[in-house]
């Protein structure tokens, strides 16, 4: 259930009573700022919430990011105090999973992206298949807006054929540009100048890539905030 879903049923159940939509309000009077901070957060971290159930990404949300109280994420829910600590619970663990597998190397994240471009330009997929994790998957994400495949690609082998077949056929003539993401290597795939994709990666404990995740939800790359650096 979408943030802005949430604001516009708590709107709508305060509706005919003014006075109690400041007191009743799903935002704090800080939200503005915590909004600017999750915006900042890296494309790792928001594929990440996209792949939380609907409520435990609302319930972390409100509870981590909007500062609710255990029972005001119940209240918004419609759900008991006890299942919303356990719907945070659940979403606390996946994001620590996440920030555990992006605390990789810089070379190693830099040595994923070369193996990739190289992948889709040139058709050589040796280099990527040997990072790859035997059990990685490649997800996207076109926020219903552009294409983007429907279900993660699991499996080493069905990621190079999908590199080799889909990706070199679209993005191999398009400009690749390399970027900072919030801390994390990612690449951004450009065509005169516009942005149409980023990718980064998340990575296992033993450096082997865990997850290639491609953005390329409009409203979602505006709010990256990417650093280019070369």
């Amino acid at each position: 259930m979408p943030i802005d879903v949430l604001q516009a049923r708590q709107r709508l159940r305060n509706h005919d009573d003014p006075a109690t939509e400041r007191s009743h309000s799903v935002m704090p009077p800080e939200a503005e700022t915590r909004v600017e901070l999750a915006s900042s957060l890296s494309m790792a971290f928001m594929m990440m919430l996209e792949r939380l159930t609907p409520k435990e990404r609302a319930a972390y949300l409100l509870h981590d990011i909007f500062d609710l109280t255990y029972g005001e994420v119940a209240e918004t829910l419609d759900i008991s105090e006890s299942g919303g600590r356990k719907l945070v619970s659940r979403a606390r663990a996946s994001v620590s999973q996440t920030k555990t597998r992006h605390a990789t190397p810089e070379p190693r994240q830099e040595e994923f992206l070369t193996a990739f471009q190289s992948a889709v330009e040139t058709g050589e997929l040796g280099a990527l298949a040997q990072m790859l994790a035997q059990d990685a998957r490649l997800s996207t994400d076109g926020g219903g807006k552009v294409a983007a495949i429907r279900d993660p690609i699991l499996g080493r082998d069905a990621i190079c054929d999908f590199v080799s077949r889909k990706l070199r056929r679209y993005w191999a003539e398009l400009d690749w540009t390399r970027a900072d993401l919030n801390g994390a290597h990612g690449v951004l795939i450009q065509a005169d100048g516009q942005t149409s994709s980023v990718v980064s990666a998340t990575f296992d404990e033993a450096g082997f890539v865990q997850e290639i995740l491609i953005m390329r939800n409009p409203e979602k790359l505006r709010n990256l905030n990417p650093v280019q650096v070369h």
